[in-house]
């Protein structure tokens, strides 16, 4: 093949088209380890648990004849086993093996799996996949509670979901609070509340023993009763690959590009969970491990295969939904400290600023109702980081007047 691409989801379907673009004839295929055309996986924790929409077929990352249309072939419910940089081959799981003039590795996360006594039980559900969300949505069905052992991203949308749907929810953290990696305590605790008016409950600063037939059992010895227990303790990185290759990898990040996503070696590109890349708005190497990550960097490594040869610049984009609100994140979310919160945490309704330590604006995140708004502020706070404008200068109008 011309363009091998290794990972079937979003990153290798933005991939193909923007490759198809800049190389009309050049021969593309991708290597799905599931048995499913690419899928996108924001909807997975929230609206498809609601049965919105109903089928895998509708969170499909490109439309029916996408691959047809763009000569891209595509080999579904095979992984990829072996990597031979040297001989440019890789390995399937069936005993084939495909060679290649361009290779990207996009082989994505699994979730990291608990190793306590009852983690292997029946009524334990990790969520990473489209089966495993109809796992939870089919289980949900009959469940009157859920604990969420996790409370990051996972455990806040799952929780809201379920919670949505009628379920009693309960929340265990490792951390002392809410997000505590990346958002203020006033943000901590103003989900903690939110959450906790639509009946969530939370265990912070807790730790499981063991999950039992009808709940969690904590170190401290107390039991938190839940038919459902959903795992969401974060992920692995997928680098067997890139490790046969021999590719340069950072043991915290993962496998180490350029700014255009090129490895170490000339003929290999990752992008999306793996990729650890020389961010240049930040002058940093790291990986992101979000939606909007693999959808853009697809995009960019896409057209660099294909010749572009292009630094991929984008300002880091996380966003969510839970219950009625709407969450976005622009930013450097390692480096900063909070600076300055405008709006109402009272009315669900604010923006707050984080700076580095020359008072630089590198991160911002808001909350909302008006889903419409998700974008603005979100654009708003990437004009400032790109400027380099100092936190001490935004003003409230900034982000909440009439002229906004």
């Amino acid at each position: 093949m011309t363009y091998l691409l290794i990972g079937g989801g979003r990153t290798s379907a933005n991939a193909a088209q923007a490759i198809r673009e800049g190389d009309p004839k050049g021969s593309i295929l991708i290597v799905a380890g599931e048995d499913r055309k690419p899928y996108d996986r924001p909807p997975l924790s929230k609206t498809f648990l609601h049965g919105k929409p109903p089928n895998p077929d509708d969170v499909e990352a490109k439309p029916d004849d996408f691959f047809e249309k763009h000569n891209v072939s595509l080999i579904r419910g095979v992984r990829a086993t072996g990597l031979d940089a040297a001989a440019k081959t890789v390995s399937l799981q069936n005993g084939s093996r495909i060679g290649y003039e361009k290779l990207l590795l996009a082989t994505g996360s699994s979730p990291r799996k608990l190793d306590i006594p009852g983690s292997d039980g029946d009524n334990v559900f990790y969520l990473r996949s489209v089966d495993d969300a109809m796992r939870i949505r089919d289980r949900a069905t009959t469940a009157k509670s859920a604990v969420l052992i996790g409370a990051g991203y996972i455990g806040s949308e799952v929780s809201a979901s379920l919670t949505d749907l009628g379920l009693k929810c309960a929340v265990i953290g490792r951390e002392g609070r809410l997000w505590e990696k990346f958002a203020s305590p006033a943000t901590s605790a103003f989900l903690q509340r939110y959450y906790e008016s639509k009946g969530v409950t939370f265990h912070m600063g807790a730790e499981t023993l063991a999950i039992e037939s009808g709940g969690v059992r904590l170190k401290s010895g107390e039991f938190v009763p839940g038919e459902m227990v959903i795992v969401g303790v974060g992920v692995t990185q997928n680098l067997d690959l890139a490790q046969q290759a021999g590719l340069d990898i950072d043991p915290h990040q993962g496998v180490i590009t350029d700014s255009t996503l090129k490895t170490s070696n000339a003929d290999i590109w990752a992008a999306g969970d793996i990729a650890a890349y020389d961010d240049l708005n930040f002058g940093k190497r790291w990986h992101l491990e979000h939606y909007m990550n693999a959808d853009w960097q697809g995009t960019q490594v896409g057209k660099n295969m294909a010749g572009a040869n292009e630094p991929f610049t984008k300002i880091p984009y996380f966003y969510s939904d839970m219950f009625d609100l709407s969450f976005v994140l622009r930013g450097n979310a390692d480096d900063g400290k909070a600076a300055a919160l405008f709006g109402s945490t009272a009315d669900a309704e604010y923006t707050e600023i984080y700076a580095d330590d020359a008072g630089r604006t590198i991160m911002g995140l808001a909350f909302t109702k008006d889903y419409k708004l998700q974008d603005v502020i979100g654009d708003k706070i990437e004009a400032f980081i790109l400027a380099k404008r100092p936190a001490a200068e935004i003003s409230e109008a900034d982000f909440y007047s009439a002229s906004r």
